[in-house]
Order: C-alpha cells, then structure tokens, then sequence
C-alpha cells in the first residue's frame, strides 16, 4: 500500500509540473457581506463554511451546491457557521442561541437545523460528520469542563479524556474512527484517535501534537510537535514531518482517500499562503492558478477524492470562500487502484479546458 503511494504522487507530482495553472478558482461569493470563509466540501463538490450577512453585524452557515450559496440560518442568535457537509448535504457547524448567551453544535438536514445540546453545559461545537450523519465536537459538561462527542443514533455520547480535564473531536471518517485533542494527566494536550472503544495517545512521544483530519485509509493530519507549530502526519503509528513555504508556522487541515493533504503555511515575508501536499512536494496553491486572477489564496482547509480543494483568500479588500478545481479529470474511486498508476499517466494528457 505504500508502494502504491509514493508511486501515485509522483505521478501527481509529475502532472503539476506539465499543467501550469493546475487548478481553476471559483469565487462562491457571500451571503451579503464583505467576508466568506469555506470550511468544508462533500464527494460531490458541496462546499460549507460561514458568511456575513448584508449589513455586516451578523453571520450565517451557507451551503453552495454548485450555483448558488444558500443561507442555512441559525439556532436563533448572531453568530452561525458550518463546518463540515457530507454526501447527502447533511451539514454540522455551531451557532450561538438567542440572546448570544450560549452556542451549540446543529445538524441541519432536509427538516431544518437541529439543536444537538450538550453534555450538561451551556456550550457545543459541530466540527466533522461522516456519510452515515455521525458528528464529532466537544460539548461542556456542567463542571464547565469540555470533553470530545460522538452524536449518532440521536444521542451525544462523552468519549472521555486521556486523563485530564478536557477533550475535543476534530474529525471523524466514514469507518466512524474519530481523531482530536485531549489533556493528559499532567495536563498536556496530546492527538488521539478513537476506534469505537476508547481514546489512545498517538501523540508518539510528542511529536505529533494535535489533529485536524482522518482520511478513510486511516492518515491524520495535524501539528508536529517538536519546535515551530508545522505541519504533520500519523500513519500507523510513524510521524511525518510537511515542509511549510518558507515561513515561521504551519497546519495541515484536511486529507483526502489518496493522501492529498491540504493546509496553511506562513511564507518568508510572513503572508499565510495555502497550500498542497502530495506525498513528496507542497506546492503553494496560488502558483497553479491564473497569476492574474487577482486573488491571495490564505487557507486551503478540506479537500475531496475529486482532488477539489476548499478554503478562503483575500480578493481585494475582502475575504470570500472559494473551490479550487484541478484541470484533470476526476480521480478513481478508491477500488480502481490498479489502474490508478495509468490512469495518472493519462491525466496530464487529458485536462478539462480552462472554465
């Protein structure tokens, strides 16, 4: 299986460096306002994330589903955003109540937008969901301390610490594996991964230092742990250190089926680019689009198996959430493996026109 990696992103690699401008841009726009961000994208290219509202006192969840950007609302109060959208456009994010006293993670389907409380508490936050409508957040309990949650079967279940105090689930993949942040005994926080049963420490002796996404073969991204927060990786129990732009910091954000990783980094003049990972080199997003598009692509946050990216950059003086779509054609589904290496070899000769 990792033969079959490295020698799939070579292929990706190789095609980059054909294709020029790689990716076309999409502006999704706002819901009103001068700000969108992109927080999340389904298999069929569904985006979810947050915008302000006209008049730019207020922001709602959008969902843009290929052509518009529909408002999704709030559970009542100012301030709503989406986070994660899965394959049947179920949607999870957080929005503060009426009053903006309290916020609690919501699961907004065909019904409307559903209020998944908390553990006792006054605060909750949605942060992934899987293709069965499972969510993942963390949710205070009423010692104000927060803990991790799975909310499946109409309930929200505590998944406990790593012995301290506090935890949070920041990802959740369709095998219902959950990966997060927890406090250690000592009151460290550490990475873990949940399989179902309990939490285990997979901070390996802290060099991966917190986790933001698990893809379905079992890659998490994250934090190294060791100097400058930078990007990494966990996979069976080994850590990879990403190579940022040039900059102080990095974060990977999100990692697709094929080991495509996504993510910030600071570069030398200190600006926040994002970026691409593909197993052997990053690539700063804004060198394969349309140098004169006018945009600075900031964050580049989840990315699907279609290989299309989601995030947020500044386009002159606002911030719009955006999809980033690689002039190939679309990857395999996971099953087709053994044809992937061709398959890649076809895709550099076979881009779609420029929109």
């Amino acid at each position: 299986m990792k033969r079959f990696a490295l020698s799939t992103t070579f292929l990706i690699s190789a095609c980059f460096a054909q294709a020029g401008s790689t990716y076309t841009l999409t502006d999704l726009g706002t819901l009103g306002g001068e700000f969108s961000y992109g927080f999340g994208i389904s298999p069929s290219g569904s985006v979810v994330g947050g915008s302000v509202i006209a008049g730019g006192l207020v922001t709602h969840p959008f969902l843009y589903n290929g052509a518009t950007m529909v408002d999704l609302g709030s559970l009542g109060g100012s301030f709503a955003v989406a986070q994660s959208v899965n394959s049947t456009n179920y949607v999870t994010g957080t929005s503060w109540l009426p009053g903006d006293g309290s916020f609690h993670a919501f699961l907004y389907d065909q019904q409307g937008m559903e209020d998944l409380g908390t553990l006792g508490g006054p605060f909750s936050q949605g942060r992934s969901i899987n293709a069965s409508g499972q969510v993942v957040g963390d949710a205070s309990l009423a010692s104000g301390y927060s803990h991790a949650f799975v909310w499946r079967n109409g309930q929200m279940v505590d998944l406990g610490t790593l012995g301290g105090s506090s935890s949070s689930a920041t990802g959740i993949n369709n095998l219902g594996a959950i990966v997060g942040n927890a406090q250690t005994g000592n009151g460290a926080s550490h990475a873990f991964l949940y399989n179902g049963e309990t939490l285990t420490d997979i901070s390996v002796n802290g060099l991966f230092a917190s986790a933001n996404d698990i893809s379905d073969t079992g890659m998490v991204v994250g934090v190294g742990g060791q100097g400058q927060p930078h990007s990494a990786y966990w996979y069976n129990g080994l850590v990879t250190n990403i190579p940022g732009l040039g900059g102080r910091t990095s974060e990977a954000l999100g990692v697709n089926t094929f080991g495509m990783i996504v993510g910030r980094s600071d570069t030398q003049d200190g600006q926040s680019h994002a970026y691409i990972y593909d197993g052997t080199s990053l690539f700063d997003l804004n060198s394969l689009i349309n140098p004169n598009s006018g945009w600075v692509l900031q964050s580049a946050v989840d990315v699907n198996d279609g290989g299309a990216i989601v995030g947020y950059g500044s386009l002159g003086n606002e911030v719009h959430a955006f999809i980033a779509r690689p002039n190939v054609q679309a990857l395999p589904e996971p099953a087709s493996y053994l044809g992937l290496g061709v398959g890649f070899g076809l895709l550099c000769l076979r881009r779609r026109r420029k929109a």
